[in-house]
């Protein structure tokens, strides 16, 4: 990595994306997920359609209209099931002193 940072491969695979929405369910029933009223976002989820499998879990994210954006709404879901697959128990932000150059490169 040019800049030190881990990245992290994450196909959108059903293997992948159920976990991952189902972790996304769960914080948003458990009022984990904190959007700040971000308006793209907003956006973005109020476009999803949920496709669900036999057993009622979310399969899917899908949209009704081909023009319509779901990305933010993907991309929550891998973010949540990223901080999920973490081991501390804490959040990055938790060591936010202010200063981005810093707290971004530890």
């Amino acid at each position: 990595m040019e800049m030190g940072l881990p990245a992290v491969d994450m196909r959108q695979v059903p293997s992948l994306m159920m976990p991952a929405f189902h972790e996304l369910e769960r914080a948003i029933l458990g009022s984990e997920f904190m959007h700040g009223a971000n308006p793209v976002l907003r956006h973005c989820f109020a476009n999803v359609v949920v496709k669900r499998n036999d057993q009622g879990h979310v399969a899917k994210f899908t949209k009704s209209r081909q023009w319509l954006s779901i990305d933010g709404a993907v991309a929550a879901a891998m973010a949540v099931s990223r901080c999920q697959s973490g081991d501390s128990g804490k959040s990055s932000y938790d060591s936010f002193n202010g200063d981005i150059e810093e707290w971004a490169y530890v």
